[in-house]
């Protein structure tokens, strides 16, 4: 459910990443287009002005240059061309400004840009070119004294006295603004406007995708936890079963060391026997190991050829000494003998005996060879110690409880490498 979960989260992330992707690659594309059609309108602008001034350039053969201005057109006098298409210069005889106020025309639209020559700008505006200082001064005069004629009332007296003193510079009434300057300004605008919004874009998407991503985390962290606290309980249980196994181990033996240590001591009641009972093997040349069994060699057992070298299981009772009978856990008795006269009279008494035992009725016996040694033959039977059962017990569950133990490692490990990518 947490991988799923998690798998969810991250879809719906990369769902919103790429939503925001796109209506910012929108929004990116839109003001891209903005500044394009902007950039297009200010080079055909550009150009239409370009190609006005190319034409205002080329000379007027039909209109020879004028000597003055004509009536009610100022006067622009040391004048130069700017590289925009504009005139600079001082101006004179216009209502707006006051004359030799330094003024910046817009754009030349059309006329020559000559001396003796009017022109136009693309706002409709009209001035006379003349760097002439003389001429330019006698229209200055005239204007002047044109202005005075028509500001007087009839039969009202003129007085010209400081008509053509310099005037006390004013700011001016009127400005020729250029029309590129809104078209800059509303180009501006709309490519501020398209970046806020593609930031805006950008911003929300980064916000959105964050989120999404601390969700996976949380869900990721989350998962983790969980199949660490598994893995954990896991490993605790098979410590716990291995312990048991381990302590299972250490009772049996002790049970086991116990009735060895009560085997051990000496049946006070019981003395010593000379030669084996009827039908219990005899172990001669025996010596006692660690884990309680003995070994020796064998003689008068039906599953072993006598002198064959045997090993028995732990022994369970009995007194551990020449001359007694012994007990296994599985129940197999052994007569102690280290006595090697009376082993071989025993082993001699007990194969007469066999021999007696298959002998048909009236048939006859014969003993030739029946004490010679015999070849040695796999034996029938083996007296198998049953701490080995409990030893492979033991080991097969420690084992189990270490692969499941791994498994849950692994599968941790494997879930959180996928939720991590």
């Amino acid at each position: 459910e947490a991988a799923a979960a998690k798998r969810a989260a991250q879809e719906e992330a990369a769902a919103a990443r790429q939503a925001k992707a796109e209506e910012a690659r929108i929004a990116k594309e839109e003001a891209a287009e903005a500044k394009r059609d902007a950039v297009e309108a200010a080079k055909q602008k550009k150009a239409n002005m370009a190609k006005q001034q190319q034409a205002s350039k080329k000379p007027a053969s039909k209109k020879p240059a004028l000597k003055a201005a004509p009536r009610g057109v100022p006067t622009v006098s040391s004048w130069r061309e700017n590289r925009d298409g504009s005139v600079s210069g001082v101006i004179s005889g216009s209502p707006n400004f006051n004359d030799g106020e330094r003024v910046d025309t817009s754009p030349i639209a059309s006329g020559t840009v000559s001396d003796g020559y009017v022109v136009q700008t693309a706002s409709g505006s009209k001035y006379f070119l003349s760097n002439d200082v003389a001429s330019s001064g006698k229209q200055v005069k005239a204007d002047t004294a044109q202005k005075l004629m028509n500001k007087a009332k009839s039969g009202s007296t003129i007085s010209l006295f400081g008509a053509f003193a310099p005037k006390e510079k004013a700011a001016p009434k009127e400005k020729d603004v250029p029309d590129l300057a809104a078209a800059a300004k509303a180009k501006a605008e709309g490519v501020r406007k398209a970046k806020e919004e593609a930031a805006a874009a950008k911003r929300s998407a980064a916000q959105e995708a964050a989120a999404a991503k601390r969700a996976a985390q949380e869900e990721a962290a989350a998962a983790r936890q969980a199949k660490a606290e598994e893995a954990r309980i896991a490993k605790e249980e098979a410590a716990e079963a291995k312990r048991d196994a381990v302590e299972a181990a250490k009772q049996k033996k002790a049970n086991m060391a116990k009735q060895q240590q009560a085997s051990k001591k000496p049946a006070s009641k019981k003395p010593a026997l000379k030669a084996a009972p009827r039908g219990v093997p005899t172990v001669s040349s025996w010596r006692e190991n660690r884990d309680g069994s003995v070994s020796g060699v064998i003689s008068g057992s039906p599953n072993f050829n006598d002198g064959e070298r045997v090993d028995t299981s732990p022994i369970a009772s009995g007194t551990v000494s020449d001359g007694y009978v012994v007990q296994t856990a599985s129940g197999s008795k052994y007569f102690l003998s280290n006595d090697v006269a009376s082993s071989g009279k025993q082993v001699k008494a007990d194969t007469a005996q066999k021999l007696m035992n298959k002998a048909k009725s009236g048939s006859t016996i014969s003993l030739f060879g029946a004490f010679a040694p015999k070849e040695k033959a796999a034996p029938k039977e083996k007296d198998v110690p049953d701490l080995a059962a409990a030893a492979k017990a033991k080991a097969e569950g420690v084992r189990k409880a270490k692969e499941e133990a791994a498994a849950a490692k692994r599968s941790a490990a494997q879930e959180a490498a996928a939720a991590k990518r």
